[in-house]
């Protein structure tokens, strides 16, 4: 059971995350609130879609191969005959594909800190902790359960 759940916690997060690409990068509104919010100029904003879009275009591989690699332990994981071994085979293929997107969005993101003053760099930082911490609240509510 508790491998199940790991797998789900593994499985669920790369489907919401993945963009399409019909879609392509694009701010969104949390992006918009962003710019708004760190006061980026004009020029700041078209250098970071610029790059936002050719990331896009060059990670997409690796998100191909993490979506691959996560389908293919979905579907072994989903017949009882697959052995242990296979398992953990998959599972170490999909976790390696997903280790590898998250490098590459981690260098991404510096870049884009690149073109970022110091002072929208400390107000980004800031930001970004809040926004985790409230994630974390809102997990650990759902963790605990209803409250009846």
């Amino acid at each position: 059971m508790k491998a199940l759940i790991l797998t789900l916690a593994t499985l669920l997060p790369l489907a919401a995350q993945q963009p399409t690409p019909q879609d392509g990068p694009h701010p969104g509104r949390q992006g918009q609130r962003l710019a708004r919010a760190l006061q980026l100029t004009s020029d700041q904003q078209t250098k970071i879609q610029a790059l936002r879009s050719s990331q896009f275009t060059a990670n997409a591989a690796k998100r191909q191969a993490a979506q691959e690699a996560h389908a293919a332990l979905a579907k072994a994981l989903q017949d009882p005959a697959t052995p242990e071994a296979t398992l953990r085979d998959l599972h170490q293929k999909a976790a390696d594909a997903r280790f590898q997107l998250l490098l590459a969005r981690r260098a991404d993101l510096a870049q884009v800190r690149a073109l970022l003053t110091p002072e929208q760099r400390e107000k980004a930082a800031a930001i970004l902790a809040r926004h985790r911490d409230r994630m974390r609240g809102r997990m650990m509510r759902l963790q605990q359960g209803p409250q009846f």
